[in-house]
């Protein structure tokens, strides 16, 4: 499976280019399908449904086994400052990693179209200078500080690098969903 073809899906399905007239949809009973075969993770099979399939039960799955992570490295390390909130931080990985966020000046295309006026009247598109042509925003840190219900200068100091490590086990859970989607609808 390409990564075009991944990074097209949606809770609705993805199109792929079809041959002829017919077009060809992954829809998401064929990813719940895929994801159900093998022997994936519980969290990167709930990692899948919640991303590709919209599963609002998965999505609450992933969420509590992510809080319950948190908490553990919270515990395990003592961090006082932080007993409290590892429900914000939760939010905070599942808005980056699983939700993913939109462009605000492309909505998410890539691409940005301008009108240009020579004789005629005409739609140029360009590249979205923002995020680059990848149509996926980024938190600033004062953002991501504020999701996480921590100081900015707390967030600076101590919390960037841990954060950090979460959203690194969620990105190797997407790994294996994407491994596992490959393998599955691949001809």
């Amino acid at each position: 499976m390409s990564v075009k073809v991944l990074a097209k899906m949606t809770a609705r399905g993805v199109v792929i280019d079809g041959i002829g007239k017919g077009q060809i949809l992954i829809s998401a009973y064929d990813v719940a399908a895929a994801l159900s075969y093998g022997s994936l993770p519980h969290p990167a099979y709930h990692l899948g449904l919640a991303k590709y399939c919209d599963d609002a039960a998965a999505r609450d799955k992933l969420y509590k086994h992510i809080e319950t992570k948190i908490q553990h490295k919270i515990n395990s390390n003592n961090w006082q400052d932080a007993k409290e909130r590892a429900s914000c931080l939760a939010l905070l990985v599942m808005q980056e990693a699983v939700y993913g966020l939109q462009c605000k000046v492309c909505h998410g295309r890539g691409f940005v179209r301008k009108r240009v006026q020579h004789k005629a009247v005409m739609l140029e598109e360009k590249q979205c200078q923002k995020c680059h042509g990848l149509g996926v925003g980024i938190l600033s840190e004062r953002k991501r500080a504020a999701i996480a219900n921590i100081p900015k200068s707390s967030w600076i100091r101590n919390w960037i690098l841990r954060i950090e490590e979460f959203k690194h086990y969620v990105v190797d859970l997407e790994t294996k969903v994407i491994k596992q989607l490959a393998f599955q609808f691949s001809a």
